[in-house]
């Protein structure tokens, strides 16, 4: 196992934990950083990435490697459903929909780490369920 599937998973469970505990805007950080480590393992193993990739491609695009890997993702996907018959095709979508989440949950991340927001159950809980649906999508699509 690559460490950041390892720490994936990990995350999915300190998320968990966190929010029974009431540490609701940590849970929300683990929820995200559990889809962030899973793209970089798919990255890593699947798209082969070299080591460094990500430092040279986030300067280039002067972009956060947040912005970058969900960026290439997003580019990656558009690109595996233009090769689809039309029923995959609507099956795809479902998971690219998913997938997209990723941005709402990415906006609950940075409000909970950086506003003056209260952060409650609920976002945590959305937290969650926001990075089950993304990390299922990613591993429908790369890992099955």
């Amino acid at each position: 196992m690559s460490s950041f599937l390892s720490k994936s998973e990990i995350n999915q469970q300190a998320a968990t934990l966190l929010k029974n505990n009431y540490m609701h805007c940590s849970s929300i950080h683990c929820s995200y950083y559990r889809c962030i480590q899973l793209m970089l393992h798919i990255a890593n193993n699947i798209f082969n990435t070299e080591k460094g990739y990500f430092d040279e491609m986030t300067k280039k695009d002067q972009s956060s490697t947040h912005a970058f890997l969900i960026k290439m993702f997003q580019k990656n996907l558009s690109e595996k459903k233009k090769n689809l018959q039309r029923i995959e095709s609507l099956e795809f979508q479902k998971h690219i929909r998913s997938f997209n989440a990723i941005t709402d949950l990415k906006k609950l991340r940075t409000d909970s780490d950086y506003s003056d927001l209260v952060i409650m159950k609920e976002h945590s809980e959305k937290g969650i369920n926001i990075a089950e649906s993304v990390t299922t999508a990613l591993q429908k699509i790369y890992l099955q």
